[in-house]
């Protein structure tokens, strides 16, 4: 993989079935570090993000030993929006697909407010679904308490400052 090439990212179920799956540019990939930029091409409506509009930046940050990602999103406009973080199993790269599992936990961080963990109740329910003997939950819960500790020492990209566009 080289800086400009298009990259497949596909977000799983904790079976291994297709969520969704979108497109970005590799801005670059260091170490375990992959850094992606994703454009959205249409409004979307989100329940806790509310109107995301078109043209909205996502700069995504997936590491491949860690158990979540970090989404920036910009607005159209050039103004930062927020943080959207995913607890993951760390993803796997074949040719130029990223793929991860979705633990169902995430946490958003507005600009000046404090992280506010979502979707507990996605993860009850999708673990009795698919994992019943309780490893979902249990690696949800490890990557959030690591996802957490990241944004609370301000490693980066909290650290930056400014995300890259």
């Amino acid at each position: 993989m080289s800086p400009g090439d298009r990259i497949e990212v596909v977000s799983l179920e904790w079976d291994r079935g297709v969520r969704r799956s979108w497109s970005c540019e590799l801005i670059r990939a260091e170490g375990e570090l992959i850094e992606l930029k994703g454009h959205f091409e249409r409004n979307v409506e989100h329940e806790t993000l509310g109107l995301v509009e078109k043209g909205t930046v996502s700069v995504e940050y997936f590491w491949l030993d860690r158990p979540y990602n970090i989404f920036a999103f910009t607005e159209p406009n050039g103004r930062f929006r927020n943080w959207y973080c995913n607890v993951s199993l760390p993803p796997e790269i074949s040719g130029n697909t990223l793929s991860f599992v979705d633990l169902e936990l995430d946490v958003l961080i507005w600009p000046g407010k404090a992280p506010l963990v979502l979707d507990r109740d996605e993860l009850e329910a999708t673990a009795q679904r698919l994992s019943p003997n309780g490893d979902m939950k249990a690696c949800a819960e490890e990557g959030l308490a690591n996802l957490l500790s990241h944004i609370e020492l301000q490693q980066y990209p909290f650290s930056s400052p400014q995300v890259l566009l």
